[in-house]
């Protein structure tokens, strides 16, 4: 609630103590960078402001610490080696990817046919929108093949390894089966963690725009630019948003084998 406060107020009431703050500031202080080191915000993800690393604007012994955080085991971390020891995937992979893919692609043949036949687009909508599904269509293929999956995550679309974005999938897809019961009350926790920590930033953003216009931030960087680019940028677990663009009705999903939803069962012991 302390932007609903701050937002009560004027940004002229606000000038009048904002130069108190000085060198304060909620996005770069060391509690919300060691906060987002432990999620799994790695370096090299970070929004670069004033040219210099993020641990250059703090001291020496704040550094060490920062330092230190980057080393630990991280939440995303953590969970992708979690995600990684799914043990329905081997089982599943023979016949559940293929009858999914199947599924998945005539998702596709139909959303083409309703580009196609939708009067209120124009030739160039269209277009537009056949490159964003044969986009999509190039994404969800590099899922069955581990060389196009690597090429899209050198490229920075997914985070986690191949292993664990079929398995976060699959938990998604079959969340109603009893043993995936908490592991998907688990990612979901995480996706609401995430999409709050981008909500916070984003209300920040916004906040600072309405008070300080294109001043630069207390904390010494480009104020409102950059608490906007670090919230798009410092999604953490991202990969869980975009695994959406290949969902599919439940009553399109795949029949599972008998002896695959006994191991899903309440009583599979692996």
């Amino acid at each position: 609630q302390q932007i609903d406060v701050l937002e009560t107020m004027t940004p002229m009431d606000f000038l009048e103590f904002r130069d108190l703050l000085m060198p304060a500031s909620g996005f770069q202080s060391i509690q919300f960078k060691l906060f987002e080191n432990k999620m799994g915000l790695e370096p090299g993800l970070r929004v670069v402001y004033n040219n210099v690393n993020y641990k250059e604007h703090f001291t020496k012994e704040l550094q060490a610490q920062l330092e230190s955080s980057e080393l630990e085991p991280s939440l995303f971390q953590v969970i992708e080696k979690w995600l990684e020891r799914t043990p329905f995937l081997e089982d599943a992979t023979f016949n559940f990817w293929e009858s999914y893919k199947e599924s998945v692609e005539k998702m596709f043949a139909i959303e083409h046919e309703m580009i196609s036949e939708n009067p209120l687009l124009n030739k160039e909508s269209k277009e537009r929108n056949y490159k964003i599904m044969q986009d999509s269509k190039e994404i969800f293929t590099g899922l069955f093949d581990e060389t196009a999956f690597a090429k899209l995550k050198n490229e920075g679309y997914w985070r986690l390894s191949h292993k664990a974005v079929l398995a976060s999938l699959f938990i998604h897809l079959y969340r109603d089966m009893p043993v995936l019961h908490l592991p998907f009350a688990l990612l979901t926790a995480i996706k609401d963690i995430d999409e709050n920590l981008t909500h916070w930033r984003y209300r920040h953003a916004l906040m600072v725009q309405r008070m300080l216009g294109t001043k630069v931030g207390t904390g010494g960087s480009s104020g409102a630019k950059y608490l906007k680019d670090s919230t798009e940028q410092h999604k953490i677990f991202k990969d869980f948003f975009q695994l959406t663009t290949f969902f599919i009705p439940r009553s399109k999903l795949p029949e599972l084998s008998v002896e695959l939803k006994k191991k899903l069962d309440f009583y599979y012991n692996h």
